[in-house]
């Protein structure tokens, strides 16, 4: 058993902070304010194929990250990142800059403030040194309804603007918030990031909102940031989702979604997408929680990124089962990792098609359930080359069954639902 200090790293990959993993180093690129531009991804593409093994993630929380980088290469990425204006001054604000978009932002009349949101907190955020305290894996998000359940489990603290108002959720408390105008919204959610600021300093054991929360209660931290006497709200879930497929709002076309398999593509396939998209006259890919990538652009111009997006083998239909599974790099691309999770996965989605069961699935290749942190209907975590399953539970959970060869997982899947084998 892994010991769970031996698990938490603490900190988060950046392009100035690249990760040595097993298939060589990594660099995550955060988007600006929630978009690439076309040369952008284009770029991040290029260098994948130059500088890297070819593999880039979509992570889950909606950052791509370069894979299979040679030491001596890392610079070299640094400055064609730099070049389109995917890199910070520093590495600590480059950590900071942990600001989750809504991908219909800008797209709707509904959504266009989002934008200047967003753009005002990410300059908030790298402008404040006090802040570089936050822990690595903090960060926020602009909600303008679309992906309100996966944001409050993604960040922790959540702008949601409608009308001239702006609701400010903290994690751990989802369901009450204060409202301000417009206009003070992103200074309220700084004072609630220097309050907890205060307060983790002293308490080795609070490392997210939600953990402040719970011990304090959100009223204390509203107080703590001034706002005591702010509206108090209470915040309902929103009937709209986002998932594969074309986006409508109001009726009309907007935007289309696809899915990444298990959060993985190649340079090639993103680069033949992305000059679908020229041709489309799209100007930007948005990556989404739930590991998808969203392009907007008008209706009638989606057929030709559809044909491209299933070239490049995306997930370009919501009944397709990969998006019911969640998996890890595992090995040999993660060093903590011990079985190849993502062809296990493929296993396991193609009994899911051939038996018409839908559970919500993740394969983890060790105990640290870096690619889903909420519960699955079933979770396989890896352990010396063998998998233990969690039925209803996370990675961190009691597992119901142990010591499963990958071959034994479609017939425990198939024995805890009590369906099929396929």
């Amino acid at each position: 058993m892994i010991a769970a200090s031996d698990l938490r790293r603490g900190w988060c990959p950046s392009a100035l902070t690249p990760m040595e993993t097993g298939d060589g180093w990594l660099v995550r690129v955060k988007p600006r304010c929630g978009r690439y531009s076309l040369d952008q991804a284009r770029a991040i593409a290029s260098a994948s194929q130059i500088f890297g093994n070819g593999q880039i993630d979509l992570t889950n929380r909606a950052n791509l990250q370069i894979r299979g980088i040679a030491l001596a290469n890392i610079a070299a990425v640094q400055s064609a990142l730099s070049d389109v204006g995917l890199v910070d001054a520093t590495a600590a604000t480059d950590a900071i800059r942990n600001v989750i978009v809504d991908p219909l932002a800008g797209s709707t009349d509904a959504s266009a403030q989002a934008d200047r949101l967003a753009a005002e907190l990410e300059a908030a955020l790298v402008s404040d040194p006090a802040l570089t305290a936050l822990p690595g894996k903090f960060g926020f998000a602009i909600d303008c309804g679309y992906q309100s359940e996966l944001a409050q489990t993604a960040a922790d603290i959540v702008l949601r603007p409608h009308g001239e108002r702006v609701a400010i959720v903290c994690a751990g408390a989802s369901d009450r918030a204060i409202e301000v105008p417009r206009a003070s919204a992103v200074s309220a959610a700084i004072a609630i990031a220097h309050a907890f600021v205060g307060y983790a300093r002293n308490s080795p054991d609070i490392r997210r909102m939600a953990d402040l929360v719970t011990d304090m209660g959100a009223e204390k931290v509203f107080a703590a940031a001034a706002l005591q006497d702010e509206q108090r709200v209470t915040i309902s879930r929103s009937a709209n989702s986002l998932g594969v497929g074309v986006i409508r709002s109001n009726s009309d076309d907007v935007a289309v979604a696809f899915g990444l398999p298990f959060g993985r593509t190649t340079a090639a396939a993103l680069k033949h997408v992305i000059e679908a998209c020229t041709a489309a006259y799209v100007t930007d890919i948005r990556p989404a929680l739930g590991r998808l990538l969203v392009v907007p652009c008008p209706s009638g111009r989606y057929d030709p990124l559809r044909a491209a997006a299933m070239t490049a083998g995306w997930v370009v239909s919501a009944s397709d089962q990969r998006l019911r599974i969640d998996a890890c790099p595992g090995a040999p691309a993660c060093d903590r990792g011990s079985t190849d999770t993502r062809t296990d996965a493929a296993a396991l989605a193609a009994w899911m098609t051939a038996t018409s069961l839908s559970p919500t699935v993740h394969v983890s290749g060790c105990e640290k359930g870096c690619a889903r942190r909420q519960s699955a209907d079933l979770t396989f975590v890896a352990r010396h080359g063998q998998y233990d399953l969690v039925i209803e539970g996370s990675a961190k959970s009691i597992p119901t069954v142990t010591g499963l060869a990958a071959s034994q997982l479609v017939s425990a899947a198939a024995h805890a639902l009590g369906g099929p084998h396929g």
